[in-house]
């Protein structure tokens, strides 16, 4: 039998070593839990972190977008150094350069124009309601063009048309003018202009109607440049949709001066040259209007109207 003595220190001990073993595990289990914890915190810091990086990706996809489509608009293009930029609404601008040609330049441009040009006067087919037919409607001003790219707008077809030589002096004229206006705007190879319409409002009758320069041939968002020679004449401007026929505001284009619309200006708005109410006989009231745009790609079949 066991002394009293051993007996109460073994059991000492035991309590002792029990306790010293208790404390272990404690020591184990805290350690296991901060462990945890530690991995939890981790896992979590690692999951903010991921979804701070897809954010940021997210972000910066959002941007890249918008500057694509402000791309696509031109509203990312600065304006010439000379020339004021003017924002309308639903992503349409314009730009204007009161002075882009000076007064000799332009007077001799027009004359040349005005001896060399193969003006023509196109003739449109409208709808008579009291005849119940198609009649002849011929339109009110003289047009022309140049370019290598066949150009269909407004019922009419415009055949390629090209310098033919050193005596043609007028198209090598509309070409030099042409890369002269292209290089000014700064354009890129994909945005040059290979084209060029004129219209010659011979006074102040002379107009052209609520349009817009929308053809699928100049792609989205067309880029269009006017100059305008001669006498100066108002440029009008409405929204597309807009049961008001009067316009929103109005642009006087001056003698040399450089207009260039772009942005969805074409889908958004309209614009015109109306007749001038005042009497302009009793003086020089004619006008060119020189006009550059890109033609993205062939004209479509054409379509026969049929009544």
């Amino acid at each position: 039998m066991m002394p009293l003595a051993s007996h109460r220190m073994s059991c000492r001990g035991y309590r002792v070593c029990g306790g010293r073993y208790a404390g272990i595990r404690r020591c184990i289990r805290r350690g296991a839990a901060s462990g945890s914890s530690s991995s939890s915190s981790a896992a979590a810091a690692a999951r903010e972190e991921s979804s701070e990086e897809e954010e940021e990706a997210l972000k910066h996809a959002a941007r890249l977008r918008l500057r694509r489509k402000l791309d696509r608009r031109g509203l990312l293009r600065p304006p010439t150094e000379n020339a004021s930029r003017y924002t309308l609404a639903k992503g349409a601008w314009y730009d204007y350069e009161a002075k882009y040609m000076n007064d000799v330049e332009a007077r001799h441009l027009m004359d040349l124009l005005l001896e060399n040009e193969p003006w023509t006067q196109v003739v449109c087919k409208a709808y008579d309601p009291l005849r119940d037919t198609l009649k002849d409607v011929p339109q009110p001003r003289l047009t022309s063009h140049m370019g290598h790219i066949a150009y269909r707008y407004s019922g009419q077809t415009l055949e390629p048309r090209v310098p033919t030589g050193e005596d043609d002096v007028s198209a090598n004229a509309l070409a030099a003018l042409m890369a002269r206006v292209n290089d000014h705007l700064d354009l890129s190879e994909d945005e040059r202009f290979n084209h060029v319409v004129l219209n010659y409002y011979r006074d102040g009758k002379d107009s052209i109607g609520w349009h817009a320069d929308a053809e699928p041939q100049l792609g989205r968002c067309p880029l269009i440049a006017a100059l305008s020679l001669g006498t100066p004449r108002s440029f009008h401007i409405k929204r597309k949709g807009s049961r008001n026929r009067r316009a929103t505001r109005h642009v006087v284009l001056t003698d040399g001066s450089l207009l260039v619309m772009g942005g969805t200006f074409q889908h958004t708005y309209l614009h015109s040259v109306p007749p001038e109410k005042t009497d302009m006989t009793t003086r020089d009231s004619r006008r060119i209007n020189v006009t550059f745009r890109r033609l993205v790609c062939e004209p479509p079949p054409a379509t026969k109207t049929t009544m």
